[in-house]
């Protein structure tokens, strides 16, 4: 039988105790900026949406860290597309739609994060829920999260498929406006 050294156990026992302290802080930071981890609830970061063309062509954001804003400088319209999977373990009344953001002016026009929940079938395109930050925001640079119940009736079409649109808008570089991402979760009442 072949000893291991104390000093390479040492190391090996240093390294693991390192990786289930990263991997704790990443699931605390996820729980965070996503509203939980719950296998009754869709989640999906806004650095893993798909950007819109114009918003990769005119350089307008920057990714890193679970968020999505503005480069330095420029102000306009960052969009994205994301997936949503609505009646995978689903159960209650309706569903609820969170995105998780930040907009420094609160209610004023100056910056905002909005998001369209939308389905596309046969019958064209149908947005069947809106959220738009300055209707729900506090003046902060804390995250927040806005919500929207949505009922099951709205989420029963199997022919196509439901997105998420998240804009992250600002008109000036003085404001910094965030969008974290969104979950769907189960609503039980």
């Amino acid at each position: 039988m072949t000893r291991i050294p104390f000093r390479k156990s040492l190391s090996i026992l240093a390294l693991v105790a390192t990786v289930f302290l990263i991997s704790g802080n990443a699931f605390a930071a996820n729980q965070y900026s996503f509203g939980g981890m719950s296998s009754s609830c869709f989640t999906h970061a806004a650095v893993a949406m798909t950007p819109y063309d114009r918003s990769i062509q005119s350089d307008v954001y920057r990714m890193t860290h679970e968020r999505v804003y503005h480069n330095a400088g420029k102000t306009g319209m960052i969009l994205l597309y994301g997936p949503l999977r609505p009646w995978q373990d689903m159960y209650g009344d309706n569903a609820r739609l969170n995105v998780s953001y930040i907009d420094p002016d609160g209610p004023g026009r100056d910056a905002y994060v909005a998001a369209d929940l939308r389905h596309i079938g046969p019958r064209g395109l149908r947005i069947i829920r809106t959220l738009n930050s300055n209707n729900h925001a506090q003046t902060t640079t804390e995250v927040q999260t806005m919500s929207v119940a949505v009922p099951y009736s709205d989420l029963d079409e199997y022919e196509g498929f439901y997105d998420i649109r998240l804009y992250v808008v600002r008109s000036n570089t003085s404001v910094s406006p965030v969008a974290f991402g969104y979950s769907m979760c189960s609503n039980i009442n």
